[in-house]
């Protein structure tokens, strides 16, 4: 399909109120959702999921569910929740459900921290009753990149913001 050419750049997402939801993706904590598309551009976006209602599910800063040709650079995606229902794997800084080699045209220059994972990468069949025991929950950045060949100048650093309530510029 034609490249939809919409650019999300230079935003504060932070403050995500949800319940969460044990069975699914459809409740939890996002910053950016994608459900579907060609050619999205997300650039320089600062992500801060913190405390808040969700006590359950899966959560993550950056959230795709199907999506290819995806240009995403300089982002800073933190799911700093706290939530714990055993499943602290359900947290992470980058999702994508159904992932394919043409998900992403460039996926690199961004900062992943979670207190769960660093990424989740699926392929439509992810376990969300029991993630713990599913390997499509990538622990480490190290471990992400070698999944996916991408994110070779990514870190993995806690970000210090301004005020995480509402200036999402560094220190």
């Amino acid at each position: 399909s034609n490249p939809v050419n919409v650019v999300v750049s230079n935003n504060f997402i932070t403050d995500v109120q949800t319940p969460g939801a044990n069975n699914s993706n459809s409740q939890g904590a996002y910053g950016i959702y994608i459900e579907t598309g060609n050619g999205y551009k997300i650039y320089h976006n600062s992500i801060n999921l913190k405390q808040q209602s969700q006590t359950t599910g899966i959560s993550a800063a950056f959230f795709v569910v199907s999506g290819s040709n995806l240009d995403v650079r300089n982002n800073i995606f933190n799911n700093n929740l706290e939530y714990d229902n055993g499943n602290a794997v359900g947290r992470a800084s980058i999702g994508v459900i159904n992932y394919t080699n043409s998900t992403f045209a460039h996926l690199d220059y961004n900062n992943y921290y979670s207190k769960g994972v660093v990424g989740i990468k699926g392929s439509g069949d992810i376990n969300w009753v029991n993630p713990a025991n599913n390997t499509v929950f990538i622990q480490t950045l190290a471990q992400w990149r070698t999944s996916t060949g991408n994110d070779a100048n990514t870190a993995n650093v806690l970000p210090v913001f301004v005020n995480e309530n509402n200036d999402l510029h560094l220190v």
